[in-house]
């Protein structure tokens, strides 16, 4: 069985060398914001349940970096326009900021009053109480809050795209959810929702960062250390040591936090608990798609056209096979890809 990752190789927009643990395509000439006077906020951008928590607060362990976690919760609304949530921080897991050293409430209705300076505000106030802001991470799920921050005042944004690979991403959704969907569809959207990621960046010609989760894991003193050399930090001895730094994050995956407390991990779903208590405060290899998946749902996976353009762009392959699904998958997949593509566009409202 071939579970390693394939050589990264440098894209069409590539700039700088490939190298195994991140892929770059620069064009905005760099990461420095030095004599820009723009504060510089990494957007961990990924799908759900890629990794981004999990990176996000392996930089936020940095003495000179913050993780934000998911700043569009603070923005959400009840169609009545009250505010949709009052529990900020997933640590602290109080109401209204009352116990938070971070999210208070005051600091909150500042944010929300003033939106549009989100990151420079919380800087400022990171700053005064001695905490890490010089470099911002924001892990900010919803598309249009994203696309905001991209050309918000103030701020020089970072694209750092992590992604798993598509049997990974599958299998974490299906033990989370009751997807009542067939594989292809949801390898559909792992294949379309990254590359917009990706897309969305460079036609910006903003810095943009790929790393894949598999890369994160096995090489992530490699990874850590291209990081540095791109955001301008040092990584410290113990930084992937995430439970050992305070953390205070808006959402995030909950599985991820349970390194912090381990009590967390019995709230999770069936082969989750099984993972994150067996491997507490271990940073390791999540490849529960080889009980979640059978060969053959993997074989429809990578049939896909639109799955095996994504994984020559990211870097990934089929993780059983060398050579790839077999001609008749390759041959379904071109069957089915079309009308799963309307459908999906129907579902998205376009």
């Amino acid at each position: 069985m071939n579970t390693s990752p394939p050589p990264r190789t440098m894209s069409e927009h590539s700039s700088h060398p490939a190298d195994p643990g991140i892929s770059t395509d620069n064009s905005a000439g760099g990461a420095s914001t030095e004599g820009t006077g723009k504060l510089p906020v990494v957007l961990v951008s990924s799908l759900p349940f890629s990794a981004s928590t999990l990176v996000g607060m392996i930089l936020g362990s940095h003495p000179d970096i913050s993780f934000l976690g998911e700043t569009d919760l603070l923005m959400r609304r009840r169609p009545d326009g009250s505010w949709r949530h009052r529990k900020f921080c997933s640590i602290c897991q109080d109401q209204d900021g009352e116990k938070c050293p971070v999210w208070s409430g005051e600091l909150v209705q500042e944010l929300r009053d003033h939106p549009d300076e989100l990151h420079p505000r919380l800087a400022r106030h990171l700053a005064a109480q001695n905490l890490g802001a010089k470099i911002l991470v924001d892990s900010c799920k919803d598309e249009d809050w994203w696309r905001s921050r991209l050309e918000a005042p103030g701020i020089q944004p970072i694209v750092l795209h992590v992604s798993k690979a598509p049997e990974a991403y599958i299998s974490s959704l299906l033990t989370r959810h009751s997807l009542r969907r067939p594989v292809e569809l949801i390898a559909l959207d792992w294949a379309q929702g990254n590359l917009a990621l990706r897309q969305a960046a460079l036609e910006r010609g903003l810095v943009y960062h790929s790393v894949r989760y598999d890369d994160l894991v096995l090489r992530i003193r490699e990874v850590l250390a291209d990081l540095g050399r791109l955001l301008g930090f040092e990584p410290t001895d113990d930084q992937e040591e995430f439970w050992r730094h305070p953390q205070h994050n808006l959402r995030g995956n909950p599985g991820t936090a349970s390194h912090l407390d381990a009590q967390r991990a019995e709230s999770e779903p069936g082969v989750n608990k099984e993972l994150y208590r067996q491997h507490h405060r271990t940073i390791f290899l999540d490849e529960k798609w080889k009980k979640v998946l059978s060969p053959r749902q993997v074989d429809r996976i990578h049939a896909m056209p639109a799955v095996r353009r994504a994984c020559r762009i990211l870097g990934y392959s089929h993780p059983i096979r060398t050579g790839g699904s077999p001609l008749a998958f390759r041959l379904a997949g071109h069957l089915v890809e079309p009308p799963l593509v309307l459908l999906r566009r129907l579902r998205h409202g376009g």
